[in-house]
């Protein structure tokens, strides 16, 4: 069974996880640094929790891309190039120092846990999700780059 960030228990892990990453730790994969590691998960979450319009239909693709990677792939591959809003080679963000971005992910992943509102969001990659299916996604994102960072 796949872990879910709705699960208290998983996201105390997850916290505990980002609470372990190191100023100027090096990346196992990928070009980010892990205060844009940072930034990109605070990101993508306070874009996950915003409120929008309900999403368009998923595609065929779609369907089978969230089938594969929310029920059967155990981890995201690495080194895909992420969508635009969130992509932070392609972006001029402006980022705060590593403790501010890490207390904000920490704070946000919380947020996030606690949060029993209804996401009515369409995923980029995997069009309309279930909340299961944010939270189970959410969970491998936030573990996909904490373990890019050997966390």
């Amino acid at each position: 069974m796949k872990k879910n960030i709705f699960d208290k228990q998983a996201a105390h892990e997850v916290v505990k996880r980002i609470q372990k990453v190191q100023p100027s730790a090096k990346p196992r994969w990928g070009c980010m640094t892990e205060v844009e590691m940072f930034f990109h998960l605070n990101e993508a979450l306070r874009r996950t929790m915003m409120t929008r319009q309900e999403p368009k239909r998923s595609t065929l693709k779609q369907k089978i891309l969230k089938i594969y990677y929310i029920y059967i792939a155990p981890q995201f591959p690495k080194n895909v190039e992420a969508p635009k809003f969130v992509n932070m080679k392609k972006n001029s963000f402006q980022l705060q120092g590593f403790e501010q971005e890490q207390n904000k992910l920490i704070e946000r992943v919380n947020e996030f846990q606690q949060s029993q509102k209804e996401l009515a969001q369409s995923h980029p990659i995997f069009g309309r999700l279930t909340r299961k299916q944010w939270g189970i996604f959410t969970w491998m994102h936030l573990d996909h780059h904490l373990r890019q960072f050997n966390v």
